[in-house]
């Protein structure tokens, strides 16, 4: 309890900052709108920031912070740490659901706001992009709540919902990275008309996303640990059920016992 008590707290203090700095780029705004400062084209890239500008920066950077730093670190939690601890799943969703919540919805809010601003009406892939990783995002956090809270049974192995949770996540994170490079490369100078960021900007996003997937192949060396603690903790679940049947399910196999019994007490109505 005291670590969601926390998150939020952190959380409720980046959504002040935030949203602070998107009224201060607001009203900057709405004092130029009287002008022509925000509609001229700077024509160097020191010119003084307009309005809509200041809440491109402000997007950009929260964006940046949700997708390629909170988002992954829910991802990264779960895949080290589930092997070791079974309470990773809290972390998990206090990551993904709180911190990961507010900080996309403040990005891509803000996002929504700049395009407001901007002076002139434009078509975009990255605003078409944002929205679908937006759905993408919520649709995971319904399946995650789903996998948790209603328990498939599933023969064979794990259920598919999980094997889908898992390829959604990075799906996410992937189509985000492309998404982080498309802002900043392309739609920052296509629009606001300043010249192109430096270099130093691609150089940093091609090295942290080098290392997300670094990071992520590291921790699937885990997976033939995770794998032998499953088999074990479905091979004792089934002799467990198997202690609690009738002597006349003895002669079949441990898990086909289990399953049979279970579907008799069904066809009984009980």
């Amino acid at each position: 309890m005291a670590t969601v008590v926390r998150s939020w707290r952190v959380a409720e203090y980046l959504l002040g900052v935030c949203l602070s700095m998107a009224f201060m780029a607001n009203a900057s705004h709405g004092h130029s709108s009287g002008g022509s400062s925000d509609s001229a084209v700077p024509t160097s890239a020191n010119a003084p920031l307009r309005g809509f500008e200041k809440t491109i920066i402000v997007h950009g950077i929260m964006s940046t912070v949700a997708f390629l730093l909170v988002l992954p670190a829910g991802i990264y939690l779960a895949r080290f740490t589930r092997t070791f601890n079974n309470k990773w799943y809290t972390g998990h969703w206090i990551i993904q659901g709180v911190l990961g919540g507010l900080t996309v919805v403040i990005g891509v809010g803000l996002g929504f706001l700049a395009d407001n601003q901007v002076p002139e009406e434009r078509e975009s892939p990255h605003k078409d992009i944002g929205k679908v990783i937006l759905f993408l995002y919520f649709a995971q956090c319904a399946l995650g709540a789903f996998i948790h809270f209603v328990k498939i049974r599933f023969r064979w192995g794990r259920p598919p919902q999980n094997y889908f949770h898992a390829i959604l996540g990075l799906l996410i994170v992937g189509l985000s990275v492309y998404q982080i490079w498309l802002g900043f490369a392309r739609e920052w100078p296509g629009a606001t008309g300043r010249p192109n960021l430096s270099s130093a900007y691609t150089i940093a996003w091609l090295t942290w996303s080098i290392a997300l997937v670094v990071l992520y192949a590291g921790g699937l060396t885990l997976l033939p640990r995770q794998w032998r603690q499953e088999r074990t903790s479905k091979n004792s679940n089934a002799s467990t059920n198997a202690s609690a049947l009738p002597t006349q399910y003895a002669p079949v196999h441990l898990d086909d016992q289990a399953w049979q019994y279970r579907e008799s007490i069904e066809l009984k109505g009980h």
